[in-house]
This record gives C-alpha cells, structure tokens and sequence, in this order.
C-alpha cells in the first residue's frame, strides 16, 4: 500500500472539511482526483461513499462503501455505511447479511447504537424470523459483553452462555 504524501493528506483534509460543510461534490473531485494515485486506500473510497450517502445517493454510497469494506474488511464504519445504504434502497436481506457478516468476525463498538435501536423496536418493525433471531443474539452478545459478561474471544471458543439473559 502506497503511504499518503503530507499534500495529499492536507488534500484529504480538505475534502472532509468540504464534505462537513455539506459541500459534497467539491469534496467528491477532491477524493476521486486521489483514486488513481492510492487505488488501494480505503479511506478514499470510504469517504466517498459518506458524500454519496449524504447526497442521498444511496446507490453510488452502497458501492463504495463494499469497495472500503473490499480493501478494509473490519471497517465498522464503512460496514454501517453499506448496512444504511442498502436499507434505504430497501435491500433489507443484504443489509442483514453484511451486519451478520461484520457481527460474526468483529466485537461491535459503533453498531451498538443500531443494535440497540433494532432491538427495542423488533416487535414494531416487521422483520422476518431470520432477521429477529439475528438482531436478538448480536444484541445479546453485545450486552453480555459489555455487562461483565465474557470477553469476545472466550464467546467465540465457548458458544454462549447457556441461559442468556431475557431482554
């Protein structure tokens, strides 16, 4: 992977500056102008698919966002960006297999708030039985986790506990 010259990160500053100040397109010829020069950084494509997705591009935000997670496979942010991407082109299903895909692989840190939001709404939501099933055991880990339950690594080699809590 090529290291980021200091002009080219000032560059990058300045696209995210842009990008913040809502001004995406400015921001986009900034981070497509570095493609060609870094074509295997993440970031570039990851804040690509942000201005998209801030765009409400939805489309174009869900391919760069899998083109991050391509290069950068534990990216949570860029996981979650794919994940809100594909529910607004309403791709329920895939969405639900790339929050299983990141979830199966990496401890969640920035997925708790969706989770949490997924969970407290499941019944009012309409989600099929797979997809129940799916957010109550990621939440539960996540609570379990996070409440002086077992560390991630002992979770992967042991299973779960066999009474969960009732959440």
């Amino acid at each position: 992977m090529t290291t980021i010259n200091q002009q080219d990160k000032s560059l990058i500053n300045q696209a995210i500056k842009l990008k913040n100040e809502n001004k995406h397109n400015q921001s986009l010829d900034i981070l497509k102008s570095l493609i060609g020069k870094y074509p295997y950084e993440p970031l570039l494509y990851g804040l690509i698919g942000s201005n998209y997705y801030l765009q409400e591009n939805y489309k174009d935000s869900s391919l760069f966002f899998n083109k991050t997670i391509s290069l950068s496979p534990s990216s949570e942010i860029a996981s979650l960006g794919l994940y809100h991407s594909l529910i607004e082109l309403c791709h329920t299903d895939l969405a639900f297999q790339e929050m299983d895909r990141f979830l199966s692989n990496n401890k969640p840190k920035e997925y708790k708030t969706t989770l949490k939001e997924l969970h407290d709404r499941i019944d009012d939501k309409g989600f099929d039985e797979k997809q129940t099933e799916m957010i109550s055991k990621y939440y539960r880990l996540y609570v379990e986790m996070n409440c002086n339950g077992p560390s991630y690594s002992e979770f992967e080699r042991s299973g779960p506990p066999p009474s969960s809590p009732s959440l």
